[in-house]
C-alpha cells in the first residue's frame, strides 16, 4: 500500500513588523510565493531603511513605537518563529517574551547551526500554526540575516502552504479580460498551473471554450466563459452579475483586455478611437471598481491592469492607444497607493511588443517599430507579469530592453523622445527589390 501523505502544514498567512532582515525577508517570500501576508508596522511605516514600501500590505500602530508592532504581531498570530544567529537580544528577545505572556506557541531557530525546515513544519502542524508570525533582528544588528532568512523561509514554505482563499471554503478565482488570446490566454495558462479557478472573459466564445478546455485537461482547473463584448458600456456590471449568479467571487482581478488603432488622429474612424476608450479605459476602471468591494470586505485580493510601454510616452500616430495606457500606469500607481495596508495589492504590467494578434488587428506590422525585431513571447510577459503580482510590485516591465528605453524618457527631453517615438511609427519603406 502507498505510505500515508504527510499532514498539511496548515499556515495560511504570514505576518511580520516590515523591518529589515527576518521581517522583511518573511514578506518577500510570502509575497513571491502566492501567500497572504501582512502584520503591523509603526505609524508612519517605519523602518531602519525609510518608509516601508506600499507593495507590503502591513496596518498602521497608533503609535511610531517598535514594542508595540511586536506585541501586536505576536498577539494576533497562531505562533511566532524567531530566526536568530546570536543570542537574543533587543527586539527579538521582547518577541520571545512577549510570546510567554500571551500564551503562544514559539520556535526560535538558529540560523548558523544547520536549520531544520521539517522541525518547523512539525512545529506549526503541532500548533495548528494558520496565522505564522516571523521576527528576528534587522539587518544592521546582524548583517546578512536577511539572505539566510530568506533562504531558509523558501525552503520550509514553498511547496507546503497553498496560497490561501480571501473567502473561507472557496478556491482561489481569477478573473481575466481578453482571455481569448495572446497575453490574456496565457496569464490563463499560469494561473490555472498556479492552481487558480479561472473566470475568462472575451468576445469569442468558441476560444474561450476551447481555452476552458485546455486548462481543465492539463492544469485541472475550473474555467467559468464568460462571453461578453467590453466595447459595450453595460458590459462590466453584466460581467459581475454572471459571477454572482454562478456564486464565484473574484480574488484576482486581469484587466487586460485592450486593442489599439494606427494612423493620423485627424484622420481616424472616431467610433473605432471610442470603442477602445470604452475598452482600454473605461471597462477597466469600472470593474477594478466593481470588484473592489469584495475584495475590501475580506481584506484579500490582487489586480493586475495590463499597460504597456507605451504608457512612458506620448505616442503620434497611436495617440489614442498611447494616452489609454497612461491612464492604466496612472491608475494603477495612484490605486496602489490608496489600498496600501488594506491587503489589496494594484501591479501595473508593461509589455513592450509582444508575438500577438495586436499588431494584426493595429495594422502596425510594417512600422519602424516592429519590422525587422524579435518580439517577446506572450508567455514570457505572462510569467514577467504573475510573479510581479505575486511579488507584490506595483510596476512590471519585462525585459531589460524595455526597462531601459521606459528609463530613459525620464531623462531625455520630451520634444525629442516624441520625435523619435514618431518616427519608429512611421511605415517602414519597402526594400527595392
Amino acid at each position: 500500500m502507498p505510505a500515508p501523505a504527510p499532514p498539511r502544514v496548515p499556515v495560511e498567512r504570514i505576518v511580520s513588523g516590515g523591518q529589515t532582515g527576518v521581517d522583511r525577508a518573511a514578506l518577500d517570500v510570502a509575497l513571491e510565493l502566492g501567500l497572504a501576508c501582512g502584520g503591523w508596522c509603526p505609524k508612519g511605516r517605519l523602518a531602519e531603511d525609510g518608509c516601508l514600501d506600499a507593495s507590503y500590505p502591513l496596518e498602521e500602530t497608533p503609535s511610531e513605537e517598535y514594542a508595540e508592532r511586536t506585541a501586536w504581531n505576536v498577539r494576533d498570530s497562531d505562533g511566532t518563529l524567531v530566526l536568530n544567529r546570536e543570542r537574543l537580544t533587543g527586539g527579538t528577545a521582547l518577541t520571545v517574551s512577549l510570546a510567554a505572556q500571551f500564551s503562544k506557541p514559539c520556535l526560535v531557530v538558529e540560523l548558523d547551526h544547520h536549520p531544520d525546515a521539517t522541525a518547523v513544519h512539525e512545529w506549526m502542524i503541532e500548533h495548528q500554526v494558520r496565522i505564522l508570525n516571523v521576527a528576528g533582528p534587522r539587518e544592521s544588528k546582524s548583517p546578512g540575516i536577511y539572505r539566510l532568512s530568506r533562504q531558509f523561509l523558501h525552503e520550509t514554505l514553498a511547496g507546503v502552504s497553498a496560497p490561501p482563499t480571501g473567502r473561507p471554503g472557496q478556491a482561489q478565482t481569477a478573473l481575466i479580460t481578453g482571455a481569448s488570446a495572446g497575453i490574456g490566454a496565457e496569464l490563463a495558462t499560469v494561473f490555472a498551473a498556479h492552481g487558480f479557478q479561472v473566470a475568462l472573459v472575451a468576445r469569442n466564445a468558441k476560444r474561450l471554450h476551447a481555452l476552458a478546455k485546455v486548462l481543465q485537461e492539463r492544469h485541472g482547473a475550473s474555467a467559468h466563459v464568460i462571453a461578453s463584448d467590453l466595447a459595450k458600456p453595460g458590459a462590466p456590471e453584466t460581467i459581475m452579475a454572471e459571477l454572482r449568479r454562478r456564486s464565484v467571487g473574484v480574488d484576482v482581478l486581469v484587466n487586460n483586455a485592450g486593442f489599439g488603432t494606427y494612423g493620423r488622429f485627424a484622420e481616424s474612424d472616431l467610433a473605432a478611437e471610442l470603442e477602445m476608450v470604452q475598452v482600454n479605459v473605461a471597462a477597466l476602471t469600472a470593474l477594478t471598481r466593481l470588484c473592489l468591494p469584495g475584495m475590501l470586505a475580506w481584506r484579500h485580493g490582487k489586480i493586475l491592469n495590463v499597460a504597456s510601454t507605451a504608457a512612458f510616452q506620448p505616442g503620434p500616430l497611436m495617440a489614442v492607444y498611447y494616452a489609454t495606457k497612461a491612464y492604466v500606469l496612472s491608475f494603477s500607481e495612484a490605486l496602489a497607493n490608496e489600498l496600501c495596508g488594506t491587503g489589496i495589492s494594484v501591479t501595473a504590467l508593461c509589455p513592450g511588443p509582444t508575438k500577438s494578434k495586436f499588431q494584426e488587428r493595429a495594422g502596425i506590422e510594417r512600422t519602424r517599430l516592429l519590422a525587422g525585431r524579435r518580439l517577446m513571447e506572450a508567455r514570457e510577459v505572462a510569467e514577467a507579469g504573475y510573479r510581479g503580482l505575486m511579488a507584490g510590485k506595483t510596476v512590471v516591465i519585462p525585459g531589460v530592453r524595455n526597462r531601459l528605453l521606459a528609463l530613459a524618457t525620464r531623462f531625455a527631453p520630451r520634444g525629442l523622445v516624441i520625435r523619435m517615438v514618431r518616427r519608429l511609427q512611421e511605415e517602414r519603406a519597402p526594400r527595392p527589390t
